[in-house]
């Protein structure tokens, strides 16, 4: 008799966990799926991203300050796309670089247009 009553409580013990740990596995495959296409988690790539875009921001906004002050951004200078371009060039190296990231000077060049 004792082996009955175990065989049925293991048998109601099944019955009630069985649905769940399927659910649950099911939400364990589909969540990050669901959440993925929804946009809910950020990927590597997309936090990489937005890092080098604020960067690129950040230096341009240096480079436009400084090349405003310098004395040959002229009207003339201004006026075109290489003068600007050369002129942002000229102020998007930094302190212990031997060029200007073309990113920073594209963005400050065009920074330097709207002035």
């Amino acid at each position: 008799m004792a082996n009955t009553g175990d065989k049925t409580r293991s048998a109601e013990l099944i019955r009630y966990w069985k649905p769940r740990i399927i659910f649950l596995l099911i939400g364990l495959v589909l969540g990050p799926i669901v959440s993925g296409w929804i946009g809910w988690h950020v990927t590597t790539d997309t936090m990489d991203s937005a890092v080098q875009d604020a960067v690129v921001a950040f230096r341009a906004e240096l480079c436009a300050k400084q090349a405003q002050a310098d004395p040959d951004a002229t009207s003339d200078a201004l006026a075109n796309w290489p003068s600007r371009h050369e002129l942002a060039k000229k102020w998007a190296i930094l302190p212990g670089e031997e060029k200007a990231d073309q990113d920073v000077a594209s963005e400050c060049a065009s920074r330097l247009k709207s002035l």
